[in-house]
């Protein structure tokens, strides 16, 4: 039997009834637990949310090869025929038989080859190979991102990313940066000039992941965890416009 997956990626919005999907992914993902604010931020954010999902044909080929004999030798029995061994069908002897036996013994030549030919043709077993293709679809959520949105003084709103995350098994995939390139271009089509979030100080691939989309450090929070150590971290910030980055 083999096997093959195909895999392709779906982001689809958090809504009530699909809330509890983020939930499961939180606590696999987090060693934190995340309070009903969390989600009611989640929720409230819209486009800003996104579960995204796995989605996969497997394909699994399977042969069956029946083997079976062109005839049934059940009515035949051998017999010896100067050191030939022949399959004929299980008669009286009589005279006329032992005349054509007399007959084919007299071409011994022609004889081995009937004899061969017969016994390749009898039992000639038939191969049949069925090919079978089961195709099954499954889709599985593997990742999500979670933002607040807020409003600052003078009524200019940012982004804060609450959490970003991805099932070990999917991750490698890209899944992170399609989740990250969607706030960035919901910000960029909405003027949002600012999205920062905060990671632990010794998280240093989530650190290099947010540089190369042209995060920043920007502040060290002390004791920002009560449960998890290192408690520090730093606050990541981007600005999608030049003029609120020189501020």
């Amino acid at each position: 039997m083999g096997a093959g997956r195909e895999v392709a990626i779906s982001l689809d919005g958090v809504r009530d009834k699909n809330v509890m999907q983020l939930k499961k992914l939180n606590t696999a993902l987090f060693p934190v637990r995340y309070n009903d604010k969390y989600y009611a931020d989640a929720l409230a954010s819209g486009e800003f949310t996104k579960l995204v999902y796995a989605i996969y044909w497997e394909f699994y080929c399977w042969s069956l090869s029946l083997c079976f004999s062109v005839f049934s030798c059940d009515h035949w029995a051998p017999i010896e025929l100067d050191g030939l061994h022949l399959l004929t069908e299980t008669v009286e002897i009589s005279k006329p038989v032992t005349f054509w036996r007399e007959v084919i013994l007299s071409f011994p030549s022609v004889l081995s080859m009937f004899v061969m030919s017969l016994s390749r043709w009898l039992h000639h077993m038939i191969s049949i190979t069925m090919l079978h293709i089961d195709a099954y679809y499954n889709d599985i959520c593997v990742g999500s991102i979670a933002c607040r949105l807020e409003k600052k003084e003078g009524g200019a709103i940012r982004v804060y990313i609450m959490t970003l995350g991805v099932l070990a098994p999917y991750r490698g995939l890209g899944i992170g940066t399609r989740l990250l390139n969607h706030v960035l271009d919901l910000c960029s089509k909405q003027n949002i000039p600012e999205i920062y979030l905060h990671v632990q100080t010794n998280n240093e691939d989530a650190i290099n992941f947010y540089k190369k989309f042209g995060f920043e450090i920007t502040e060290t929070i002390k004791n920002y965890y009560t449960n998890i150590d290192p408690p520090d971290c730093f606050v990541l910030t981007k600005f999608t416009t030049p003029s609120q980055a020189k501020k």
